[in-house]
């Protein structure tokens, strides 16, 4: 490989300057592109032919690491970038200022008066490419997923004979959407038009790497084993601290869920006159402008952002608009009278309290000084306010405004891909009946680096859609630790570890399904093989349960798990386990959802694997507590540990650190054995105003994980 550095020189100069970057995080960008840049060439140092996959997180920053990517493999070799930028224009054109600044930039832009790099936005410049190439250029062709750049590719690649031999990277950006084959679950029937396409287009090119890039990788996982697409490799973007996603925004901890009342669901809908009455949506609205106006005086950021996503229908999208302009009017109208009058006191403030109620957990009061500016700053911003739809209707003309405050109206278009940076307000109430994870995760455009402003961000849900990304948290949680397990080498091959992976989606009720069904033909629910752990807080703990765990408190020998000291009682064998657990064994298997004939079934197999029994946390006694919402009675029993930034260069076995319950199992005394986690604690309920309603104490929780040698089967890739 080369040592010429140019191009990563540029990305490092370049990202260092970006907000919530630095010089090492775009370094460590560039050094993981090279571990990437390893499987992607074979032993003779030319592009493998292989796909492979970087999974991120939403909006974690996918962008830049695969234009890391890009520069690393033009560093290296490579002649021509071929991204696939998405199906959606505000996607694409976000791509192609993204690559254009990164290739535009002086001190890369000319060699010996040859430009170095040339970005390609439409075929007008097709023609010049291989004189490009020959004169030592390299090329970044950006396109669309769409017929007439699949066209536009083809044609370039079939007139150039010479161009098919050359090095290419394809990137495709958020690769589970529009390149796999939707009549897959089909028989008799033909691949879709696009993963035709771009099948063809690999076909063109001999020597290539194909990545496909995303943070929903459910579908590419479940694809059949001969199917181009699979991946033989998969690398994870690890976001830094600055990001702040599924963790933060729906853990136990978080105040930014907002629960839209059940009556207000129906309201909105085609030709619903009653739209006027969703107080849901005047909240929503107060709440942005409250919000907007204190991250403008405490952040000095005057510019901010809100999504309205409730239908999928124009005509819905129209009405909304339109009653949201009513809304402002009427408000700008009660705000022009006097203070003392009642259209003022009765309708200006009580709008503005809507507000105050949901921001700072009180009513205004005009004799405070900070109220009467948040006040101040909302009078005048109402004439200024811009209301965005963004729909197929509007597409030429519907753009990411730079007004300071502004309402956008949509569905799928603002959904995948698209970044909203001033974001402040989400109001979502479109329900799917049978939802699809990869779907539902992409609408999260609140993900992102907002550590700065998350205390001034609301997200306006329905009860149904909290509990779905609540299940979302817990499912992402559980990939990211297997795919760190894969990186590690845990799992041998990445095809034993693709047909072995289970996922766990809550509920029926929830009706998730971890895809779209014609993508898959081999996929059903299921569950991460390694951890079963308790998720539902429904009956108390029993006599026999409480006995036990006086029992383990007491023999339990005291043993530090890095800095963290839990209690541990070990077995020979499940027997001993299960006679020690006595009348409580049931209660067990019941908390952990396994049924005990395939438990029984799992014995049989695993008749000599050691049990390790922990007591967690045996010194916080009484002050042990997880929260859990009454309505849904779902718990997360995993406590963290230290920010993990490589799985691979973790130490485990580190006396300073404890890296969380969900890797106990990484310690060498419980290597081999499977670890059952037991803890002690107070279960407080609160309502959906996270009001203490009922509190549990001395509740006994479980966790188990089965060591890799020894899973216990269940759904997984048929």
């Amino acid at each position: 490989m080369s040592n010429n550095n140019i191009f990563e020189t540029n990305f490092i100069n370049v990202y260092s300057k970006e907000p919530f970057l630095s010089k090492s995080k775009a370094e460590m960008m560039i050094k993981n592109s090279k571990d990437t840049l390893k499987e992607m060439m074979g032993e003779d140092q030319k592009p493998n032919n292989k796909t492979g996959l970087l999974v991120g997180k939403v909006q974690s920053g996918k962008t830049a690491n695969f234009l890391a990517l890009i520069s690393t493999s033009f560093d290296n070799g490579y002649d021509i970038a071929l991204v696939f930028a998405g199906k959606e224009n505000k996607l694409y054109n976000q791509n192609c200022d993204r690559i254009s600044e990164l290739f535009s930039k002086q001190d890369i832009l000319k060699r010996d008066l040859k430009p170095l790099v040339k970005v390609i936005k439409n075929d007008k410049e097709n023609d010049d490419v291989l004189k490009w190439i020959n004169n030592g250029t390299k090329i970044v062709i950006i396109a669309m997923k769409e017929n007439v750049s699949f066209d536009r590719i083809q044609t370039l690649l079939k007139k150039n004979e010479n161009l098919v031999n050359k090095k290419f990277l394809i990137i495709d950006d958020e690769g589970d959407q529009g390149t796999l084959n939707a009549n897959a679950f089909y028989e008799n029937k033909n691949a879709t038009k696009w993963n035709s396409e771009i099948s063809h287009i690999r076909e063109l090119i001999r020597n290539y790497s194909f990545i496909t890039v995303t943070a929903t990788p459910y579908a590419n996982l479940f694809i059949d084993e001969k199917d181009i697409f699979l991946p033989k490799f998969i690398k994870r973007i690890i976001p830094d601290e600055n990001y702040t996603g599924l963790d933060a925004f729906h853990s136990e901890e978080s105040n930014n869920i907002i629960i839209i009342p059940e009556k207000d669901m129906i309201l909105g809908k085609e030709h619903d006159v009653r739209f006027n009455q969703n107080l849901s949506i005047r909240k929503a609205v107060s709440t942005f402008l409250i919000s907007a106006a204190l991250k403008c005086i405490d952040l000095k950021i005057n510019a901010s952002e809100m999504l309205i996503h409730n239908s999928e229908k124009k005509i819905v999208h129209e009405n909304i608009k339109s009653n949201i302009q009513n809304i402002i009017q009427l408000q700008m109208d009660y705000s022009k009278k006097r203070s003392d009058s009642i259209e003022f006191k009765k309708g200006y403030m009580n709008f503005i309290n809507l507000g105050f109620e949901k921001v700072l957990n009180r009513k205004a009061n005009i004799s405070n000084k900070l109220d009467k500016e948040l006040i101040k700053l909302v009078t005048e911003s109402l004439p200024g306010i811009e209301i965005s739809i963004i729909n197929q209707n509007y597409k030429k003309n519907s753009q990411i405004h730079d007004d300071p405050l502004t309402i956008y109206i949509g569905a799928a278009m603002i959904e995948r891909g698209v970044t909203f940076k001033n974001l402040t307000t989400v109001y979502m109430s479109r329900e799917a009946k049978q939802a699809n994870v990869d779907t539902l995760l992409q609408r999260g455009r609140w993900f992102g680096y907002r550590r700065q402003t998350i205390e001034y961000i609301k997200i306006f849900l329905s009860d149904k859609l909290k509990s779905r990304f609540e299940i979302l948290r817990q499912l992402e949680e559980e990939m990211w630790d297997e795919l760190g397990r894969l990186e590690n080498g845990e799992y041998g091959s990445i095809e034993e570890w693709i047909k072995n992976i289970h996922f766990r989606l809550g509920d029926r009720k929830l009706q998730m399904n971890l895809t779209r069904k014609g993508v898959s033909p081999k996929m059903s629910k299921g569950y991460l093989k390694s951890w079963f752990s308790q998720t539902k807080v429904k009956l108390r703990s029993n006599e026999f349960e409480k006995n036990m765990l006086q029992k383990l408190k007491k023999e339990a020998i005291p043993l530090k798990f890095g800095n963290i000291k839990h209690g541990l009682k070990e077995f020979n064998n499940i027997s001993e386990f299960e006679l020690y657990m006595g009348e409580s064994f049931e209660s067990f298997l019941d908390k952990v959802n396994i049924d005990k004939s395939l438990w029984n079934a799992y014995a049989k197999n695993a008749i000599n694997t050691n049990v390790n029994l922990i007591l967690m946390r045996p010194d916080l006694d009484e002050k042990a507590y997880r929260t859990v919402f009454e309505e849904n009675q779902e718990i997360n029993l995993f406590a963290a540990g230290s920010a993990e930034y490589s799985f691979s260069t973790m130490d485990i076995e580190s006396k300073n650190f404890y890296f969380g319950d969900r890797k106990i199992d990484l310690y060498q005394i419980n290597a081999n054995k499977i670890t059952i986690l037991v803890y002690s604690l107070e279960i407080k309920f609160v309502n959906k105003n996270s009001n203490l309603i009922a509190s549990w104490k001395n509740e006994v929780c479980y966790a188990v994980h089965f060591p890799k040698t020894n899973h216990i089967y269940a759904y997984k890739k048929t």
